[in-house]
């Protein structure tokens, strides 16, 4: 094959990449379009059971403020009765004081095992919430690329690696043609421009080298 029939072949196949560059366009706006909508349908489905989980965590953060203020204002008034100089002064104070003492701290201590409950029910629920995101997020990513444009999408940027590189193996067969390290369309259009080589493409499109990479 002649350069010039080379040169030939390498604008058709230039062509093709710019066909293949506006239906990447095209094709990575819609899956852009559909990821948002496949997202909220998995997110969905599960709401209910999150929304759920939700209500039992507020319940819960409800629960153990309710028993961390029940917990203070015993205490308070313990340390209230405790230091009265009145109740000090009873005959049977030291028996009172033992008694009130030990059940204080029992219902503390039930107050405690309550609070204990509900924060590792509360933190069970947010690993619960964490891990239901992931999968949400890992379900739509499943789902998006099971549909047809991003499978599209894939299939035409495999094509057009293949193409990239069949033009770049035509191109170094050609003496003027400088060599190229990195078989990108940059490069090629690169060094076609530094040879002066005007294809049709983009005297059809009006393509520049900027627009195109």
């Amino acid at each position: 094959m002649h350069n010039n029939e080379r040169l030939v072949l390498a604008s058709e196949m230039l062509k093709n990449l710019y066909s293949i560059h506006e239906n990447l366009i095209l094709l990575k706006s819609e899956v852009e379009d559909i990821s948002g909508g496949i997202f909220a349908q998995v997110y969905k489905l599960s709401l209910e059971e999150l929304i759920e989980e939700q209500k039992k965590f507020e319940s819960n953060s409800q629960e153990i403020h309710s028993l961390n203020t029940t917990a203070i204002k015993l205490i308070n008034n313990w340390h209230q009765w405790s230091n009265n100089q009145v109740n000090q002064a009873h005959l049977l104070y030291p028996l009172r004081y033992y008694i009130q003492k030990k059940k204080i701290k029992k219902v503390i201590s039930s107050i405690n095992e309550q609070i204990f409950k509900k924060t590792i029910e509360n933190r069970l629920i947010r690993e619960k919430v964490a891990s239901w995101e992931i999968e949400v997020k890992r379900q739509a990513e499943n789902n998006l690329k099971e549909s047809d444009p991003y499978k599209n999408l894939h299939q035409l940027l495999s094509d057009k690696d293949i193409l990239v590189q069949d033009l770049t193996f035509l191109l170094s067969s050609l003496p003027e043609f400088p060599s190229i390290d990195n078989p990108e369309i940059s490069s090629i259009l690169k060094a076609l421009n530094n040879l002066h080589v005007e294809s049709n493409c983009w005297k059809e499109s009006s393509l520049t080298y900027k627009e195109y990479v």
